[in-house]
């Protein structure tokens, strides 16, 4: 019996998947948990990334949770990645694969951990609490498990293989984002014709 995951320590971690593992998945809700990534504390202006690869058959879950384990001290996250899309034949649908993520607070989907989600519109993301890709929620960058999510809604026969790269920011968080909204009034004296 071949494990539905297995993992390599270092900063290259790598999942494999198998039809068992995703069936039982699919029976507890259509979503896959892999075995969590740790990074370490590291010093006020540092940077650790890691990278993690994997492959999924087809009929993998609708959901692949990579848990990252962020320790205190960091101040932003950004993620990239990358997936195969094959050659396949005419009429035929190739690879395509979702991303977003959730932070330490969970991962349920009406829950207070959601942080974005960009589809497969974007390749990259980062969060910090001042700024962040668009799609996804400033905030502060609390310890604990924070989860990037792949949703794989189309995989080819052949399967498909993924490279998620995580990198860690270390340091004080800097000012907390505030949204500017339009004014509510047009600066002026009263009625008149105004330029815009």
């Amino acid at each position: 019996m071949t494990s539905p995951c297995k993992a390599h320590s270092g900063d290259n971690v790598s999942f494999s998947s198998t039809r068992r593992g995703f069936l039982a998945a699919a029976l507890t809700g259509a979503a896959l948990t892999l075995a969590p990534v740790s990074f370490a504390a590291a010093a006020t202006g540092t940077s650790k990334s890691k990278t993690i690869t994997g492959h999924l058959d087809p009929g993998a879950a609708d959901f692949v949770y990579l848990p990252i384990e962020v320790p205190a001290g960091v101040n932003k996250i950004s993620v990239s990645y990358t997936y195969s899309k094959p050659q396949v034949a005419s009429g035929l649908l190739t690879n395509a694969c979702d991303i977003g993520i959730f932070d330490e607070k969970g991962t349920d989907l009406a829950g207070k951990g959601f942080r974005g989600w960009s589809g497969g519109f974007r390749t990259e993301f980062s969060i910090s609490a001042g700024d962040t890709t668009p799609g996804y929620l400033p905030g502060p960058i609390g310890k604990g498990t924070w989860n990037v999510v792949l949703g794989p809604y189309q995989v080819a026969e052949q399967g498909l293989d993924y490279t998620v790269n995580v990198t860690l920011e270390y340091g004080p968080d800097v000012a907390p984002f505030k949204p500017q909204y339009p004014p509510q009034q047009v600066a002026g004296r009263g009625a008149g014709w105004y330029r815009g």
